[in-house]
């Protein structure tokens, strides 16, 4: 089963660097498989530091923003056990990484849990936060579909966000569609 969620790993300076991640996961979340393209700073940053925290968002928003490369307007702390947790997140969970799989592009590691948090209950999802979620995948795959594509997608999934969508749903719809704009 995969995931989705945002990645926090450590920049070579220091600061905390923030990615969305679909690991892939058991049900029971103690067997996990990253897969991060070896082109992304998610690849270097965890080369060079071994561990990463792993959050559980209900908020679409930061979501949509680490996919664009846009600044996640989130604030962190410090972890105990190393790395950056994001304060808003519902529950997070530290992972080491172990051997690296590169025969691919999309390289691959498993990680084990070293400790996790919840830190407040999960609100839940609705019809909005699901096509906001949908769309940002399929966004950040606009080099491979085409505009024209992904513009059908949101404009069929349009009707879900302008009936169940809040505030922060609305404001990662507008981004969405501003980026495939033409």
């Amino acid at each position: 089963m995969i995931i989705e969620g945002l990645l926090t790993t450590t920049s070579a300076d220091g600061s905390p660097h923030v990615a969305p991640m679909g690991p892939v996961v058991n049900q029971s979340l103690d067997q996990w498989l990253l897969r991060p393209f070896q082109t992304s700073t998610t690849f270097a940053n965890l080369r060079r530091h071994s561990s990463c925290i792993f959050h559980v968002m209900d908020d679409v928003l930061p979501i949509v923003q680490a996919a664009l490369s846009l600044p996640v307007d989130v604030s962190f702390e410090p972890a105990a056990s190393g790395g950056w947790v994001i304060q808003s997140a519902c529950h997070w969970y530290c992972l080491e990484t172990g051997q690296w799989d590169l025969s691919q592009p999309r390289s691959q590691v498993p990680a084990r849990v070293i400790t996790s948090k919840v830190q407040r209950p999960f609100w839940g999802w609705n019809r909005a936060k699901h096509a906001v979620l949908e769309a940002t995948i399929l966004a950040t795959r606009i080099h491979l579909t085409g505009h024209d594509a992904v513009r059908q997608e949101l404009d069929r999934l349009d009707s879900a966000v302008l009936k169940t969508g809040g505030p922060r749903e609305t404001a990662a719809w507008q981004l969405l569609r501003e980026f495939v704009s033409p």
